[in-house]
């Protein structure tokens, strides 16, 4: 490239040139430079108090939404008709045995539907006095049916036991059954699950025995979990709304001994309390990464620069930007998203390079017997143009989300790019200031105009271009692997309790948290939409109000009297007091029953129950034996054996009391779900598939969206705003190439030279996109900014290079070095963030300013060889 062609399309100042109205300005102002030192300096300090005195950070994922979208829309008029629906907390309550789980959900429910001045609204699905009551309407006929076999069985072990509810008579009853087993009527799976019952009971101190589970088959449910639904009211005056309501939840736990040493587990999720603890993840995480941040580039720039003052001043001005842009964000938006809380980092790593671009250029041209305010004033006339352009593509970059319906992204980006120009009016005027006011280097940097060598793709430049080919191959195929995880679960922080409890909810099933829900006129029209609804192959269930009124009542209510008949009245008594003796008598008789059974052949399926529990007892009996207290230890054993029987048995009578059922016995907060007070009813679908799988998700959200347009819930939400992101990032992608494009035509009105740029930044992003995809490095809400902020960023590298060629500047190759290193310093910060959506975004973005790196200090010198050989073999063939 000639020496015309290098100045073409650059506007730097030429030595003897006069000086420009901007380096007059700049020397008025270092004229006085402590008092604008000082006076930017207190204008940060308020900045900074009147931004941490207004910022908020809402952490409400749905915020990151235009409001008016339909999805958006949909979800609030289906709020605003089912009030009851609205955001809540669920409360998992987990326990020993079924019965464990059962009541303790009740207890707890109760206890907070007691306090109606924080609970608006409180929901256990299955609990209840109704629920106790007509529990067995909601099992199948079959499923009764299999029921009434196994009372037949239990019934006379039950009276027996009733009679005299002690270890040894449970034992000796126990090894009656065992005696008998062989002859029952009961199936092998049957009989394992009740030997494992007792099994688990005996040899674990900490498992009472589940009677629901193995006497009459599960009544009332085999799951030992229990979930509790209840609508906080929040307290928005408070930094955290929800906090008054998650502490009232453990206050009333730990009053009802609900924990752990009781064989209670209980845990809070839902939307609230994700949100409650990414609210303080993220001001802890966002203070820590922006100290971290800040304190890797300190280092770097003392290294780098090789100036204290220049670092120290540096540091000084970057500090000042950040104040001004945190003020700017809080008088625009006056809060921060769960994105937008990015932008310190985002700045630290941009903004800063700013001031090392002046910096180098300003150390390039010292002299000791330089004026230092003309040597400021000079390097901001040959910086500002360069300097401008790159803070120009760079906020464009950040800018093109404005128009795109992602709000959160928006908001990240109206902040950032606004401070790339707080950024740069901090390093033209309050830099020189500060490094003025700080005095002379008390060491000379090292000196910066001298040749630099050849690179390695001015060396190289054709194994340069066919690695560069080489990669683009490879990296292609990629491409079409790298899909979007719309999983914003997967964005917040996995050590986080609410996160845990989510993530073990849906692992658990049957319960998905996951629907696809809407209204109809009445509950007639909702109920008359079942049948079609469930021909659908990515339909599940289909739930209405209609679902709880159970079917075949006649038919089950017959088999339920009979079983009461059966059971009659069975009141267990008063338990005894037991001799160990007696109680180890009874263990070594059930031993021998087992052994005689496993002798006489036993079936193959009932082996391993059997087995096991023949090992449990023997190994209570050598405990018992060995027991310093054998007395205490009988009446725990006693207590974790029977403890649970006198419960069970209520509710057992309690359930055989069933009555008819319309829709108008339902309990009231059942149907508050299902029933708004204008008569619209809720229809609430779950899927057949596995929702896990993206595709699967969407295939069930776009099969109810084809017959209910107007359809919202939770999937609605996931693949829409997945959607809406993957959108957005295509119309940024598009606007911030366009307007990059314009502008650069504009300034330096070379096509073929932006072109040439636009490309190495289209080969940086597809390295980037390819490498996140071999480095598992997923692209979601968080991280879809990289991709149109390496159009802005990307071609900044390079007009500094160009310009420092223009000017005959090689330090400015090490300014593009240092500022990469110090950007990449910053964002990988982020890559170690404990919150995935942080980090994912850091990670990302440290990827593409490696390749960013790459292709502009290896493969635009290589190019920029290729072409000017080019140019002489085509000189010297004319």
């Amino acid at each position: 490239m000639s020496d015309t062609e290098r100045s073409r399309g650059s506007s730097a100042p030429r030595e003897g040139d006069p000086p420009s109205p901007l380096e007059e300005w700049v020397v008025r102002v270092l004229r006085h430079a402590r008092p604008v030192a000082l006076l930017a300096l207190v204008s940060a300090l308020a900045a900074g108090a009147f931004a941490a005195a207004t910022l908020e950070i809402d952490s409400d994922t749905d915020a990151l939404f235009a409001d008016d979208l339909p999805f958006q829309r949909h979800a609030r008029e289906l709020e605003a008709e089912f009030p009851a629906l609205r955001r809540q907390l669920v409360i998992l309550v987990e326990g020993d045995s079924p019965a464990v789980a059962h009541r303790a959900a009740g207890r707890l429910a109760d206890r907070l539907a007691a306090d109606p001045d924080r609970f608006a609204n409180v929901y256990a699905p299955g609990g209840g006095a109704f629920f106790d009551r007509n529990g067995l309407l909601y099992l199948s006929v079959e499923e009764l049916e299999v029921l009434a076999d196994r009372v037949v069985w239990a019934q006379p072990f039950l009276a027996e036991l009733a009679k005299d509810p002690s270890l040894p008579n449970l034992l000796r009853l126990l090894e009656g059954s065992v005696r008998v087993a062989g002859d029952s009527d009961l199936a092998p799976d049957e009989l394992s699950e009740t030997l494992d019952g007792v099994a688990q009971s005996l040899a674990t101190s900490e498992v009472p025995m589940a009677w629901d589970r193995w006497a009459v088959g599960g009544l009332g449910g085999a799951r030992a979990l229990r979930l509790v639904y209840v609508e906080p009211r929040l307290d928005f005056a408070e930094s955290d709304p929800t906090g008054s309501a998650l502490a009232a939840i453990d206050a009333a736990a730990e009053a009802l001994a609900l924990d752990p040493a009781r064989g209670i587990r209980i845990r809070v999720t839902g939307d609230l309390a994700l949100a409650a603890e990414e609210l303080e993840s993220l001001r802890r995480e966002g203070r820590l990464l922006a100290l971290l941040s800040f304190g890797g580039i300190s280092v770097l720039l003392m290294l780098g620069l090789g100036s204290l003052r220049y670092a120290l001043a540096a540091l000084l001005t970057l500090g000042i930007g950040l104040s001004w842009t945190a003020a700017f964000a809080a008088a625009t938006l006056g809060r921060l998203n769960v994105l937008s809380v990015s932008f310190a980092v985002l700045f630290i790593g941009l903004g800063i390079d700013f001031a090392i671009h002046y910096a180098t250029r300003l150390l390039s041209r010292t002299r000791a017997t330089d004026d230092p305010v003309r040597v400021f004033a000079a390097t901001a006339g040959s910086s500002v143009g360069p300097l401008g352009l790159c803070a120009a593509t760079t906020a464009i970059a950040f800018y093109a989300f404005l128009p795109t319906d992602y709000r959160g992204i928006a908001e990240l980006g109206w902040i950032a790019g606004s401070g790339m120009v707080f950024s740069l009016a901090a390093t033209l005027f309050v830099f020189p200031a500060i490094a003025l006011s700080l005095g002379r280097d008390p060491t000379r940097p090292a000196a910066l105009s001298r040749a630099r060598p050849p690179s390695v793709g001015q060396r190289h430049p054709r194994l340069v271009a066919a690695a560069a080919l080489g990669l683009v191959g490879v990296s292609l195929p990629a491409l079409s692997e790298l899909g979007f995880d719309p999983d914003p679960i997967k964005l917040r922080d996995p050590r986080s309790p609410s996160v845990q409890a989510f993530r073990e909810l849906v692992e658990a099933g049957p319960v998905s948290l996951w629907t696809v829900e809407w209204s109809e006129a009445d509950v007639d029209t909702a109920a008359s939409r079942v049948e079609a609804l469930s021909a659908l192959p990515e339909v599940g269930e289909v739930v209405t109000l209609d679902r709880f009124v159970p079917t075949r009542q006649a038919e089950k209510l017959a088999i339920i009297a009979d079983l009461a008949l059966l059971l009659g009245d069975i009141e267990p008594q008063t338990p005894r007091p037991v001799d160990p003796a007696e109680a180890q008598r009874a263990l070594r008789d059930l031993g021998r029953a087992l052994d005689e059974w496993l002798d006489e052949g036993a079936e193959a399926a009932v082996v391993p129950a059997l087995r096991g529990l023949l090992d449990a007892t023997e190994a209570t009996l050598r405990s018992l034996a060995l027991s310093p207290d054998d007395y205490a230890d009988v009446e725990r054993l006693q207590q974790r054996m029977l403890g649970e029987l006198p419960d069970w048995l209520e509710r057992l009578a309690e359930s055989l009391q069933a009555t008819p059922l319309t829709r108008d016995d339902l309990p009231r907060a059942l149907r508050e779900r299902y029933l708004a007070p204008n008569g619209r009813a809720r229809v609430q679908v779950f899927a057949a598939g596995d929702l896990h799988d993206p595709a699967a998700m969407e295939a069930f959200v776009d099969a109810l969206a084809a017959v209910v347009p107007r359809a919202s819930g939770s999937a609605v939400r996931i693949v829409e705003a997945g959607r809406t992101v993957t959108r957005a990032l295509g119309q940024a992608l598009l606007y911030a190439t366009a307007a990059v494009s314009l502008l650069l035509l504009v300034v330096w009105r070379r096509p073929l030279r932006v072109l040439t740029l636009l490309g190495l930044v289209a080969l940086a992003a597809l390295f980037t996109a390819a490498t996140s995809r071999w480095l598992a490095v997923p692209v979601n809400f968080a991280n879809v900014v990289v991709l149109p902020l390496l159009v802005g960023i990307g071609v900044d590298s390079a007009i500094h290079l160009l310009h420092g060629q223009a000017e005959r500047r090689p330090a400015v190759h090490r300014g593009v070095l240092l500022s990469g290193l110090t950007t990449l310093a910053s964002f990988g910060c982020l890559a170690f963030s404990s919150h995935p959506g942080l980090a994912s975004l850091g990670q990302l973005l440290a990827l593409g300013v490696c390749w960013l790196l790459a292709v502009n200090l290896v493969l635009l010198p290589a190019l920029q060889t290729l072409g000017a050989e080019l140019t002489r073999r085509r000189a010297r063939s004319r």
